[in-house]
């Protein structure tokens, strides 16, 4: 029956469509002729519901379907409503018998015999009018030559000597040679070259020597047709649907190391859930022997990720798989295709340890201090939003890995970040990231995408990383292009050090040349990430500043994955996780972190300080955060030259999660 959400709609508008079980087998009756399908539910050997439909014509032009045009409620049923799973047969029903000629029929005892006079033909339609001829007529009968009494051939055809003659010829009597002689084969001597007889040798070209399984001869359920004992046709051998390799595809190449096998969805003709799954590799097309034979995989799914120091790299492998319903029918094995895996395996990185409990934890080298999303690379692949498998072609990852299996990233379009797909890592390697994903923001089809990670954001000790009066630069004038941004303060103070001296761009410098704890990654943070200082590691109790609206920026920081800055509001940080919401004058509290509170010995200095970002506002200024007393927590701008004591710098570094 069809497996569509509306069968018993399809049904009333004359179409039905069933499992492409029946595409090949159903044949389409000619105009005007039909034939009888009954339908009917079964619960065990229980049927009822049943309905007679003609079959007027079959179209299985539609791939995995077969469309079946009827005329319902045929011999006094009625139209029913059925379900996936209900059954059609061709059977025997009282209609369809009543459709031969019965033996009451007067039409089988008559004899039709020729009326009309000289001249006319058998009248009638009945038994087989197609044998009705036209008779001969009193003028063509009087030409023909009589039958002498006596003779065997008409005195009038021969003279008496030439009857004679042939009277005299032996039976199979030929004019050059003895009877007997071109009869026995004993005297048919000599040879013939094959190429002077008219033909005989190009068709004979081409020609199997002897048959062979496979080649031009098809096995049925598996078997040959060649050898002795029966073939085996199971009644239940498409129960469950054959699946289909998806990926790796056919001739794939640059296959990883460990690639996840993937197969068609799961499909049983009579409902019957899926159980499990067996999945083969193999480097020989016959599977004579494998490297890879699961066995039953236990549950749903349709996939398998195949182990580590299983597969060689540059060897060209065949896979299979074949599913089993709950009781215990596999389906087919797929159709085995091949892929060839990569020169060499890229590595990822290694997983990263577990992150801290509690903002102010001692972490990789100074202490954690909340989550930031920053673009790890970026891809120009044109691809649809969409859950599930998706893939990009990324900078080559064979020597340079970014990332690792199971990860957690988003991937966003850069022309508007809300278009976003978030998953986790399948496969990367070379120039390939496959994501499994999970949920979508947005929707269409985008090629600028950034590929963003969560890292972790980790402040430097205040012994060696916090330090007043370092100017961000030693003019009011615009810095490189990479300051603006308000998450990426890593690429911001690398720009400003590639771009000129430590005189030029004192603070960035002194982040740069920090080694602390054997890390060397530190960098001036940018106002997003200056931001979660003051939210997790907020020092003292006093209220939150809210008086002064936060400034709009000119510059458009929704780049690099990151989103725009709209929002006036002290506090909102849409490029943190989870994103941070404005601030109240009583969030954020006094951070729970001893140390990290006022006096203590990791404490941000407060009172009458600010702290400076490394996030252009424009080309005199920059963003910086105050930890004032009386405007704690304020968002502001200030020129880049000339800084004071009273305005402080807390480099940071950050870890990849």
């Amino acid at each position: 029956m069809p497996d569509s959400a509306s069968p018993a709609l399809e049904l009333d508008y004359g179409i039905l469509r069933v499992s492409d079980g029946a595409a090949g087998v159903l044949l389409n009756p000619a105009l005007g002729n039909w034939y009888v399908l009954t339908s009917f539910k079964r619960a065990g050997s229980a049927e009822s519901d049943y309905e007679v439909m003609h079959v007027t014509a079959v179209d299985n032009a539609v791939l995995g379907e077969c469309r079946l045009t009827v005329l319902r409620g045929q011999e006094g049923t009625t139209p029913k409503a059925y379900v996936a799973g209900d059954i059609m047969e061709l059977r025997l029903t009282a209609g369809g018998m009543y459709q031969y000629v019965q033996t009451t029929d007067a039409r089988m005892s008559n004899a039709r015999a020729p009326a009309g006079a000289a001249g006319g033909v058998l009248s009638g339609e009945y038994p087989n009018p197609g044998f009705a001829q036209a008779m001969a007529t009193a003028a063509e009968l009087g030409g023909k030559v009589d039958k002498v009494a006596g003779k065997v051939l008409s005195a009038n055809d021969f003279t008496n000597s030439e009857r004679v003659k042939l009277a005299n010829i032996a039976e199979q009597a030929t004019q050059n040679a003895p009877d007997s002689q071109l009869r026995d084969r004993s005297t048919h001597t000599g040879t013939q070259a094959i190429s002077t007889i008219t033909d005989l040798l190009s068709a004979l070209t081409g020609k199997q020597a002897k048959l062979v399984s496979g080649e031009n001869i098809k096995t049925i359920n598996g078997q040959t047709i060649l050898g002795p004992g029966d073939i085996v046709v199971s009644a239940t051998a498409d129960a469950v649907r054959r699946p289909v390799n998806l990926f790796p595809g056919e001739a794939a190449s640059g296959v990883v190391e460990n690639p996840t096998l993937t197969g068609s969805t799961y499909y049983s003709l009579y409902g019957v859930g899926k159980a499990a799954s067996q999945w083969q590799v193999s480097t020989l097309v016959d599977f004579s022997s494998t490297v890879v034979d699961t066995g039953d995989v236990v549950g749903v799914g349709t996939a398998y990720a195949v182990g580590v120091n299983i597969l060689s790299t540059a060897t060209t492998y065949y896979w299979r798989v074949r599913y089993k319903d709950e009781e215990g029918v596999f389906s087919a094995w797929s159709n085995a295709t091949s892929f060839t895996t990569d020169v060499v395996f890229s590595n990822y990185i290694p997983t990263p340890a577990p992150t801290p409990a509690s903002f102010g934890a001692a972490f990789e080298g100074g202490f954690y201090t909340g989550l930031m999303w920053n673009e790890v690379m970026q891809s120009g692949s044109n691809v649809a939003i969409a859950t599930g498998v998706r893939e990009f072609t990324v900078p080559d990852m064979t020597s340079n890995a970014l990332v690792y299996q199971g990860q957690v990233l988003e991937i966003r379009s850069r022309s508007n970040p809300l278009n976003k797909m978030a998953g986790t890592v399948a496969v990367a390697g070379k120039n390939l990231l496959r994501m499994n994903v999970a949920s979508i923001s947005g929707g269409g089809t985008f090629s600028d995408w950034s590929v963003m990670a969560q890292y972790r954001i980790i402040v430097a000790p205040k012994s060696s990383g916090d330090v007043a009066g370092l100017s961000y630069k030693n003019s009011d004038t615009a810095a490189p292009a990479a300051t603006n941004t308000l998450s990426e303060g890593y690429k911001a103070t690398l720009a400003m050090v590639a771009a000129d001296s430590a005189t030029v761009y004192p603070a960035a410098h002194f982040c740069r040349n920090l080694s602390i704890g054997g890390r060397t990654d530190w960098y001036l943070p940018a106002r997003d990430e200056l931001d979660l200082c003051w939210r997790n590691l907020k020092p003292s109790t006093a209220a939150n500043y809210l008086s002064t609206a936060r400034p709009v920026s000119a510059i458009n920081y929704q780049n690099l994955g990151a989103y725009a800055d709209v929002d006036t509001a002290p506090g909102v940080n849409k490029n943190s996780n989870p994103a941070g919401a404005a601030y109240t004058t009583s969030v954020p509290a006094q951070t729970a972190e001893v140390v990290f509170r006022t006096s203590g010995v990791e404490a941000f200095e407060f009172g009458a300080v600010s702290y400076i970002s490394s996030s252009s506002m424009d080309a005199t200024g920059i963003w910086m955060q105050h930890w004032r007393t009386a405007t704690a927590g304020m968002q502001i701008n200030i020129g880049k030259s000339g800084m004071t004591s009273s305005y402080r710098l807390r480099a940071v570094r950050r870890s990849i999660i």
